[in-house]
């Protein structure tokens, strides 16, 4: 059964300065979203909050960086929950691409 969600971890993310998110959660932040160019090319960087950071991953899209992040946050409290949990944001409402 397919559940339908509304809520996406892009919700949890505050722009603390211009090109960096922090995701937050009820008891403080728990990763950060950095914008990043490298040679020519832009991406994002996700990593924990906490100190030392640890690298959770590269992504082409912010979207993607937010998952990434929350599912490893999510990860440290059990199970993943599964790459389908998260609702579709790119417009596309199942239309072929």
């Amino acid at each position: 059964m397919h559940r339908t969600n509304h809520w996406h971890p892009m919700l949890a993310a505050v722009e603390v300065e211009p090109g960096v998110w922090q995701l937050t959660s009820q008891t403080g932040p728990y990763a950060i979203v950095r914008l990043l160019e490298i040679g020519g090319e832009r991406g994002y960087r996700a990593t924990t909050y906490a100190e030392p950071r640890i690298l959770i991953g590269y992504r082409r899209t912010l979207r993607a960086a937010c998952e990434a992040a929350h599912r490893h946050w999510l990860r440290q409290h059990g199970p993943d929950p599964g790459e389908h949990q998260y609702p579709d944001l790119s417009g596309w409402r199942g239309r072929s691409r």
